[in-house]
């Protein structure tokens, strides 16, 4: 059986994990994820979410090239 790769986009942090089928995790790290404020309130950059888990995508791709 395959792994399962896994993010949890929160608010404070971006977290990513490779786990086998029986449960082991086989990979993680977690990033921060960036706030920003205005005069309208407080927000994040989708882009920056979606460079991040592409970013873990390689990373993860060059550890476990299986």
């Amino acid at each position: 059986m395959g792994n399962f790769l896994c993010f949890d986009l929160g608010t404070t942090k971006i977290k990513s994990a490779l786990i086998s089928y029986d449960g082991n995790i086989i990979y993680s790290s977690e990033e921060k994820a960036k706030t920003y404020s205005d005069d309208e309130g407080v927000y994040q950059k989708p882009e920056e979410y979606f460079n991040t888990v592409v970013s873990e995508i390689k990373e993860i791709k060059k550890r476990y090239p299986y």
